[in-house]
């Protein structure tokens, strides 16, 4: 972790990150699957304030100290990519990369996991 991350505010994931644990993560679930898991996994971060765009497929909702959106990207009927953007109220201490690895994990354990950054 270099100096930069430990005062940023924001933290975003996505295929072509360099950094491993900022990479998008895929699983073998159709939308509504994800979407429910995430929604169980912002249950169990004390989210607050959700807002569901179905539309958009983006899952919204803050907690203490932070906001966080999740974006479902459906590949296939079966398959979907799930990204996490984090913006911390101040400096995130370093905890942006952390906090996303520790919600990827619990994402993993929920759905069926298919890999990072398939599609690059």
């Amino acid at each position: 972790m270099g100096i930069k991350d430990f005062f940023a505010s924001e933290f975003e994931t996505s295929d072509n990150h360099l950094k491993p644990v900022l990479q998008t993560h895929y699983y073998r679930a159709g939308y509504e699957e994800t979407k429910s898991a995430i929604l169980k996994l912002i249950r169990e971060y004390k989210g607050k304030n959700i807002i569901t765009n179905d539309q958009y497929q983006e899952i919204s909702f803050q907690a203490s100290g932070y906001s966080c959106v999740f974006s479902v990207i459906n590949m296939r009927p079966t398959e979907s990519a799930v990204d996490i953007k984090i913006s911390f109220n101040m400096f995130s201490l370093g905890r942006g990369p952390k906090l996303i690895e520790k919600m990827y994990q619990r994402l993993n354990q929920l759905l069926p996991f298919k890999g990072t950054s398939l599609y690059k």
